[in-house]
């Protein structure tokens, strides 16, 4: 995480690091629906990584 808090320029401390990710608005979603399909969008990414790393997927994991 100290590696990532420098790529992205956050000049605080490691602890102001995780606060700002934890309370700052921009992280969260507004409603269900918007935090539905954000997992969504998650799921459609690695479900092709999935396939490398397992031989055979149940049907209802891959749907």
């Amino acid at each position: 995480m100290e590696a990532i808090r420098k790529k992205v320029g956050f000049e605080g401390d490691l602890y102001s690091f995780f606060e700002f990710l934890r309370t700052d608005p921009q992280f969260y979603y507004n409603t269900a629906e918007e935090l539905l399909a954000g997992y969504r969008d998650i799921c459609k990414r690695a479900d092709p990584e999935l396939t490398k790393l397992f031989r055979n997927l149940h049907a209802s994991l891959t749907a």
